[in-house]
C-alpha cells in the first residue's frame, strides 16, 4: 500500500487472540497485528484486511474488511539561532514551533555535552570549538512529537599575547613585539592602548613597533 512501511503483506498463522469480549450474547475475537506500521505522510489509509476461518460461509471460507486510519501532521519543531558565536559567548535559541492544531506541553533541547533544557527557548554556553548538534524536540498533549537538530559553529576565541620592553628609560621607546594566536582563522586586528593615554590599532599584515612614552612611570 503506497506509504505505508514496512511496504510486505503481514501474514498471522494460526494467531491467537488477546482479547474476547461478549457483546449481547455473540462472542467476539481481538488479534494484534505483529509489527508496526509506519506512514510515510498525513492522509486517510484504508487498509485492506482478510480473514480466514472453516466456520466463514464465503468463498475459500474468507472475508475481506478495511481498517481506517487517519495520519495527521504532526507539530513541527523549528528554532533560530544567531551565528557566528565566538567561544565563551552565550549563544541563544528562540523555538519556532508550528502546533498544526496540537497542544503542546513539554519542550526538549539536547546538546552535544549532554546537557538539555526544558523550556521553548534556551541559552548555551559551549566549552568547546568547532560544530555543534543542537536537536529540539516538542511534545503534543496527544504524544506526538516534532523533532529537528541543527548545527552551529562556535569560533574559537583568540590569545593575546604581548611582549613589551619591561624597564625603560624617559626618552626611550618600548619595543611591542605580539604572538597572539587563534587555532582556525586569521586574526584580522590588533588594537594596543598603551596607558598614558594613547592608543592604536594595527591590521594584518603585524610588525613589531616601538612606543615613546613622554613621562616616566609605571602604565
Amino acid at each position: 500500500m503506497p506509504g505505508l512501511f514496512p511496504s510486505t503483506d503481514s501474514i498471522i498463522a494460526n494467531p491467537v487472540p488477546i482479547d474476547s469480549p461478549t457483546v449481547n450474547g455473540r462472542k467476539y475475537y481481538t488479534y494484534t497485528l505483529q509489527q508496526d506500521l509506519r506512514f510515510a505522510y498525513p492522509g486517510t489509509f484504508k487498509i485492506p484486511i482478510s480473514y480466514t476461518n472453516a466456520d466463514i460461509d464465503a468463498c475459500n471460507n474468507t472475508e475481506t474488511d478495511t481498517v481506517v486510519v487517519v495520519v495527521k501532521q504532526g507539530p513541527v519543531a523549528n528554532f533560530t539561532f544567531t551565528n557566528p558565536v565566538c567561544l565563551k559567548d552565550t549563544m541563544y535559541f528562540t523555538g519556532t514551533p508550528t502546533t498544526t492544531g496540537f497542544t503542546i506541553n513539554n519542550y526538549l533541547w539536547n546538546f552535544d555535552d549532554a546537557t538539555t533544557q526544558n523550556t521553548i527557548d534556551a541559552k548555551k554556553l559551549f566549552l568547546t570549538a568547532g560544530p555543534q548538534n543542537v536537536r529540539f524536540r516538542i511534545f503534543a498533549t496527544n504524544g506526538c512529537v516534532g523533532d529537528t537538530t541543527k548545527t552551529v559553529t562556535i569560533n574559537p576565541s583568540p590569545i593575546a599575547k604581548l611582549g613589551i620592553t619591561a624597564t625603560i628609560c624617559q626618552k626611550d621607546s618600548a619595543l611591542v613585539t605580539d604572538t597572539s594566536s587563534i587555532s582556525s582563522g586569521s586574526i584580522a586586528n590588533r588594537y594596543y592602548s598603551f596607558g598614558d593615554g594613547n592608543s592604536i590599532t594595527q591590521t594584518a599584515p603585524f610588525a613589531q613597533f616601538y612606543h615613546h612614552y613622554t613621562n616616566p612611570g609605571t602604565y
